[in-house]
């Protein structure tokens, strides 16, 4: 009775260092699942912030295109005003 005892105990101390292992295992997949997270978080970060930096350049592109364009328009009416009269 005694030796099937001994048995039980070797088998649980045996399966208690089983989960103890897969337990380090599972905390290291988790180190690095966290890690590997944190790392995603930050390139969020930086695609927002290029995002945002993209899009307040194209505003100004465009509000530089108007004023460009406006100043164009100017420069041709002068072009035009001049040209009648030289005619």
């Amino acid at each position: 009775d005694s030796d099937r005892l001994m048995e039980q105990q070797g088998a649980l101390l045996k399966r208690l260092a089983e989960a103890d292992s897969e337990k380090a295992r599972l905390l290291l997949l988790l180190q690095d699942k966290d890690k590997e997270v944190e790392e995603l978080l930050q390139e969020i970060q930086c695609e927002k912030a290029q995002a945002k930096t993209a899009s307040e350049l194209s505003k100004s592109m465009e509000s530089m295109r108007g004023h460009l364009q406006a100043q164009l328009r100017c420069k041709e009416a002068e072009n035009s005003r001049l040209c009648m009269q030289i005619k």
